[in-house]
């Protein structure tokens, strides 16, 4: 079974990521070929587009160079298994450091939200005991005036 090809656009991705590595990253031709095996001359070439790489080469280069690039490795199931359990950690890696951002942010929001329903809380509870409280004095008040009616009402 020969090698996969590659599409179109990852061989562009792996071309410019390649030239980042090459122009500022401050890697060497012969240190990335020699790192995802391949000829020196073959990577001139695949660089300048003469040949194309094989999905193989760019999971190899991705394997290698993955976290300089911030991208993720090629699918290419059962032909690369390597490249994808390394693509699998460096997810995993990237998803739970995201998580764990989000899930502090939540947290931070959550607490900031239980401050506002325990101040409501408090001025609710508050403004019901002063309703109570009104409507006890009022309660003595109509009794009050109850008592003097009837005392008014009433003949001797």
């Amino acid at each position: 079974m020969g090698a996969k090809r590659a599409n179109s656009s990852e061989i562009e991705k792996f071309r410019r990521d390649l030239n980042d590595l090459l122009r500022n990253k401050g890697y060497s031709s012969r240190n990335i070929a020699s790192r995802i095996g391949v000829d020196p001359a073959n990577l001139s070439n695949y660089r300048s587009g003469i040949k194309a790489p094989g999905r193989e080469t760019i999971n190899k280069f991705y394997l290698q160079f993955g976290e300089e690039t911030k991208a993720a490795l090629y699918e290419d199931r059962g032909d690369f298994p390597k490249a994808e359990e390394a693509q699998l950690k460096y997810l995993e890696r990237n998803y739970q450091d995201e998580l764990i951002d989000v899930l502090k942010s939540n947290n931070d929001f959550l607490k900031e939200e239980l401050k506002i329903i325990n101040r409501t809380h408090e001025k609710t509870t508050s403004l019901f005991q002063m309703i109570v409280e009104s409507t006890q004095e009022m309660a003595k008040s109509v009794t009050t005036l109850i008592e003097t009616n009837r005392k008014l009402t009433t003949k001797p």
